[in-house]
């Protein structure tokens, strides 16, 4: 097999190898000068997803190398790069979810966002195994009705957790908040751009083939649409997620405030009797 777009394609995938490498030391530089100011439990965790996609991009391109290098390439390397690019968004959405999860505690807010955000990791969770499993489908080489609904359900997955991370994160303007919400909804606006180019990769005919392939489609199709709405968006919102923590680290964090609910509790109906 022959890519037919062979050279911008590796190039592309240098691009992508050297600038995650140097995005990756940055931030493993960034949480060490920062570490001091790591004292709640949401910033660890997106912190780590934040280096787990720079490490799922960096693996991604070196696949990618290893399968345009290759004399005889098979469906298994595709299916390989695919599934790495595909995972990195789901953990890139993850991370986003968790900072604006830390936007709100950053501000004391007692705002309860809708969806929870567990169910919110369940759709993203669910556009991975989607995205997994709709690739795997197309070892055949040809793209069946099954792996394009849940390639196309995938990316609708994703699409509806990065407007729902930018409605919540709207609805904290109004807190104290605001430069880390204008942050967040730049990289929601830049997600947007990134959850398209995998959506109309999905309706496009996703296969192994050259002949019959989406020209929007990883390393068969035109690198330019990749170029633009996939490398350099993601690396985009990898910067912009950067300075998100870097406004949120720059000082201790408020306690975790939870929303006020109603609940019952069975020391005073103890104390009414007591009392009696």
């Amino acid at each position: 097999m022959h890519f037919p777009e062979n050279t911008q394609w590796t190039a592309v995938t240098y691009v992508q190898l050297v600038v995650y490498i140097i995005i990756l030391a940055v931030t493993i530089f960034f949480l060490l000068t920062k570490v001091g100011y790591l004292r709640h439990y949401k910033q660890f965790r997106s912190s780590a997803f934040l280096v787990v996609y720079d490490l799922f991009q960096i693996a991604g391109a070196i696949a990618g190398l290893t399968m345009l290098y290759s004399k005889n390439v098979n469906t298994a390397q595709f299916i390989v790069t695919y599934v790495f690019d595909t995972c990195a968004l789901g953990i890139l959405l993850r991370c986003l979810v968790m900072l604006v999860e830390l936007a709100r505690v950053q501000s004391g807010s007692r705002m309860m966002f809708y969806p929870p955000s567990r169910i919110i990791q369940l759709i993203i969770l669910a556009g991975i195994v989607c995205s997994i499993v709709g690739a795997s489908n197309l070892s055949s080489g040809n793209a069946s009705n099954k792996s394009e609904d849940l390639l196309k359900a995938a990316g609708f997955l994703f699409l509806a957790v990065t407007v729902i991370s930018a409605f919540n994160a709207v609805r904290l303007l109004t807190s104290g908040a605001k430069t880390q919400v204008s942050l967040i909804l730049v990289a929601c606006a830049a997600l947007v751009v990134r959850c398209a180019y995998t959506l109309v990769a999905a309706f496009g005919n996703i296969t192994i083939s050259f002949d019959s392939s989406s020209k929007y489609a990883l390393y068969v199709g035109n690198y330019e649409y990749y170029c633009f709405m996939g490398l350099l968006v993601g690396i985009l919102v990898n910067c912009t997620m950067l300075l998100i923590m870097a406004t949120v680290f720059r000082g201790e964090m408020k306690p975790l405030v939870e929303p006020e609910q109603n609940s019952f509790d069975v020391s005073e109906v103890k104390d009414y009797f007591n009392r009696k």
